[in-house]
C-alpha cells in the first residue's frame, strides 16, 4: 500500500525519490526514500501517515530465483546509493525479513510488531478466533448501531477533526494533508470509510481503511466521546474483516502505540508479525529523532 507512487505522492506532494539497483540474477530492486530536514540537515524518514515502507523486490527474468545472496547485493547496492544525510529512519513492512546487508553496513535494527490474518475468506474461522468478550460487544453494538461504507472522504475528516478538538489533542497530519491522501486512496479504489450510526443518525465511530493487493490495513480510527458505545469500533473491525474477505485479501492491524491498543487488536485472532526498524544516525541526533518521530496508531 505505501509503496505505491499515488499515496507518496499525495503525503510528501511528490516530493520522494525512488532508488533502484540491478538488475542482478534476474531481479530489481527498489525503495522509496522521503528526505526531509533536521537541525538545518537533511534525514531519511517517514512520510506522514505512513505505516511501513522499505525496499521490494521485482523479477526481470522469468525462472529467476531471489537467493539470499542475490538479495544482498541488491541490498548492498541500494545502500551504497543512500545520500549523504544525517541521519536514515524507515520502518520496513513486514515481508522485509533479510536485513543482513543493512546490519553490516553499520544500520541498528529495532523491531515492533502489528497484527495480521494472511487472508480473510473465512470470515467464520475468524469470528471463532475472537476472544468471548470480543464477539459479545459487537453483538451488543450490532442491536442499536447500523454500520455504512463511505466514499465521503469530507464527512470522515469532520469527524476526525472534531473528536480530536474536543478531546484537547491536535491534529496531525493537518487536515488539507490527511484530506488529500484519503481521497487519494479512495480514487485509486483503495480506501474507504466505515462508520456506525445510531437510529437518529449520529456517529459515534468511524474507521477508514486502505489496501494494496494483499492486504487491507486499519489506518484510523475516531470516536466520538460524547456518544461513544462499547463495541462501536469493534464492530466496525469486524465489517472491515469481512469487506477483507470480500476481496480476497488479508488484514493488518497496522500497529498499535499502547499497551490497551495492542490487548485490543490482539483478542481478535490474528497472529503477531514484526515489523522492523532500520536507522543510523549519531547518537545524539539518533535520541532527538526518536523522541520528535509521530506514531500514528490506530487506537481502539
Amino acid at each position: 500500500m505505501y509503496h505505491n507512487p499515488w499515496w507518496l505522492d499525495a503525503a510528501t506532494d511528490g516530493k520522494w525519490q525512488l532508488i533502484t539497483a540491478g538488475p542482478t540474477s534476474g531481479f530489481i530492486a527498489s525503495m522509496p526514500m522521503f528526505t526531509r530536514s533536521f537541525l538545518g540537515q537533511r534525514y531519511i524518514g517517514m512520510p506522514p501517515l505512513t505505516r511501513t515502507l522499505g525496499p521490494t523486490f521485482a523479477r526481470v527474468s522469468a525462472g529467476a530465483k531471489l537467493s539470499d545472496r542475490v538479495r544482498f547485493r541488491l541490498l548492498s547496492q541500494l545502500i551504497n546509493k543512500l545520500p549523504d544525510v544525517i541521519g536514515f529512519r524507515q520502518r520496513f513492512d513486514p515481508e522485509c525479513e533479510d536485513l543482513l546487508a543493512f546490519q553490516v553496513s553499520g544500520y541498528s535494527i529495532g523491531v515492533d510488531y502489528t497484527y495480521r490474518y494472511a487472508n480473510c475468506s473465512d470470515t467464520g474461522a475468524i469470528w471463532e478466533g475472537m476472544r468471548d468478550k470480543t464477539r459479545n460487544a459487537i453483538r451488543r453494538s450490532q442491536d442499536h448501531l447500523q454500520v455504512s461504507r463511505s466514499l465521503d472522504v469530507a464527512e470522515f475528516v469532520e469527524l476526525y477533526e472534531t473528536n480530536l478538538q474536543d478531546s484537547g489533542i491536535s491534529m496531525a497530519p493537518e487536515r488539507e494533508r490527511l484530506q488529500k491522501m484519503l481521497k487519494a486512496a479512495v480514487a485509486n479504489e483503495a480506501g474507504i470509510s466505515l462508520l456506525c450510526r445510531t437510529a437518529c443518525g449520529e456517529v459515534p465511530a468511524a474507521i477508514f481503511v486502505v489496501w494494496d493487493d494483499r492486504y487491507c490495513h486499519y489506518l484510523l480510527s475516531t470516536r466520538n466521546e460524547r456518544i461513544t458505545r462499547n463495541g462501536a469500533v469493534s464492530l466496525l473491525l469486524w465489517d472491515a474483516l469481512q469487506l477483507a474477505g470480500q476481496m480476497n485479501r488479508g488484514f493488518d492491524f497496522d500497529g498499535f502505540g499502547t499497551h490497551g491498543a495492542a490487548n485490543f487488536v490482539r483478542q481478535f485472532g490474528a497472529r503477531l508479525v514484526p515489523r522492523w526498524t532500520v536507522l543510523r544516525a549519531p547518537r545524539l541526533v539518533r535520541a532527538l529523532l526518536m523522541s520528535r518521530s509521530r506514531y500514528f496508531s490506530p487506537e481502539p
